[in-house]
């Protein structure tokens, strides 16, 4: 960590770590019925996209990157101080909004399970969440791209779910509908935090389905806390000649934008057979315009394209 950018960058986030603060604050002033448990989720989401785009827009931008990368520091250093000091500021947010509503908020606080596992495993959920999003959002080659990284994130694991639901026929259980909503990136920040307080305490019984959500939940801000060990290693593979051309990495549009097209159509061919085929050639058309920022598409894209129907067919055709 380099101390003097570290003290930079908190002054830099402090205005927006504020705001966000204060306007917490005056929403609990305005619905003091609020329960604290359902009100530190929305605030820890909003923060999370503030403070990872905040922190790595630079990347975005030629001047930007060529004023930060000329600096005598190294890119690993660099990356993990900003990386530190959303850190300092996410926390600060979840503590003082906390202890506010403790003065705030008339009713009181009821856990069904004990306070301090809960509020332990929100942090350090919040903090894996932080830099798994960083990490995506500045792989990215501009801030609209950044964004749908981080999108495509969220989304991966619940469309995954909810094709399996369509295709087993019985939405039950561990893969139910009902499950589905949790298992987003940021599932671990309330739902994965108050299963595990739910192992921790003694209310409770330890139930294998309650596990299995844990395990699932925990991946996320694991893959955060391991993109540090990434960034460390490699960090300094970033090419300056990249920035604003198409955003060609591994865990953005390249391999996600299939794999959702190949889910997307096969549930759209099971809900609705083969007329869906117009609307999902049409959504996977959209999808490389996006990617590739050119109307024209390639013969590479068409015979993607093609190969996803015919295997969503097949697919039909066999489990359906």
């Amino acid at each position: 960590m380099h101390k003097k950018l570290f003290v930079y960058e908190l002054k830099n986030l402090f205005p927006v770590t504020l705001i966000i603060i204060l306007l917490s604050i005056f929403y609990m002033l305005l619905s003091t019925n609020v329960n604290i448990i359902d009100l530190l989720g929305p605030i820890i989401v909003i923060s999370l996209f503030v403070l990872s785009i905040k922190q790595y827009k630079f990347v975005m931008g030629r001047k930007s990157t060529d004023l930060f990368y000329s600096l005598p520091i190294k890119r690993r250093t660099l990356y993990i101080t900003k990386l530190l000091a959303a850190m300092v500021m996410i926390t600060g947010i979840i503590f003082l909004v906390t202890f506010s509503s403790f003065l705030i908020i008339s009713r009181p606080i009821y856990y069904p399970f004990h306070p301090v596992i809960y509020y332990l495993v929100l942090w350090l959920s919040t903090l894996g969440i932080l830099c798994y999003m960083s990490f995506v959002f500045s792989r990215a080659h501009s801030t609209f791209d950044g964004f749908m990284f981080i999108l495509m994130h969220i989304v991966f694991l619940p469309m995954i779910l909810l094709t399996i639901s369509i295709f087993s026929g019985q939405p039950l259980g561990l893969f139910g509908l009902a499950d589905i909503a949790f298992f987003n990136l940021f599932g671990s920040i309330n739902f994965l935090t108050s299963q595990l307080a739910l192992l921790g305490g003694t209310m409770y019984s330890v139930l294998p389905e309650v596990t299995t959500r844990v395990l699932i939940l925990s991946f996320n801000p694991l893959l955060g806390y391991l993109s540090i060990v990434y960034v460390w290693f490699f960090e300094k593979n970033h090419r300056l000649e990249d920035v604003k051309d198409l955003s060609n990495s591994w865990i953005g549009y390249k391999t996600f934008l299939p794999i959702f097209i190949l889910f997307l159509a096969a549930s759209m061919m099971a809900l609705m057979r083969y007329y869906s085929i117009p609307l999902i050639v049409i959504m996977s058309y959209v999808g490389y315009v996006i990617y590739q920022r050119t109307a024209k598409i390639s013969l590479n894209v068409l015979v993607i394209m093609f190969l996803e129907i015919v295997i969503s067919i097949s697919l039909v055709s066999i489990f359906v």
